[in-house]
């Protein structure tokens, strides 16, 4: 999968980003049992993230709607932007969807690769469709 720089704050997950960044070696049991959890994913496609608290914070209302929207459903399986617009109670609100998407700071957590087109194409993904499509075949999604 490449490089994966994990964030936390106060307990809670900031951020996940795929681009290589300043590493910080922190004896930290949580942010250990995260890289282990991730490792086991990006090895076997399996999503343990059970005891993972992602912080919610800097997300508007409506973000906090959607990703949660998206979190909860955990399933391993691809919907469409229109979907989770309709999940998250804003049926109309697809292209608004897209741009959520784009601002999910925890992918792999929040499983915004999970979100295609309606059509079926990939649409887009914040760390480029590579990466996308290397998330979807881990889960034997793609």
């Amino acid at each position: 999968m490449g490089w994966i720089h994990l964030e936390m704050r106060a307990k809670k997950v900031y951020s996940i980003n795929f681009q290589k960044g300043r590493v910080e070696n922190r004896d930290d049991l949580d942010l250990k049992k995260l890289k282990a959890s991730l490792i086991q994913y990006c090895d076997t496609g399996l999503r343990r993230f059970n005891s993972v608290s992602i912080d919610w914070g800097r997300y508007t209302l409506f973000e906090k709607k959607i990703l949660k929207a998206l979190y909860r459903r955990k399933t391993g399986r691809l919907l469409s932007y229109k979907e989770l617009a309709v999940k998250g109670g804003v049926p109309k609100a697809a292209r608004a969807v897209g741009r959520v998407m784009s601002k999910n700071r925890t992918p792999i957590l929040i499983p915004c690769h999970y979100v295609v087109r309606s059509d079926g194409d990939l649409g887009g993904f914040s760390s480029g469709i590579l990466k996308k499509k290397k998330l979807l075949k881990v889960e034997n999604l793609l």
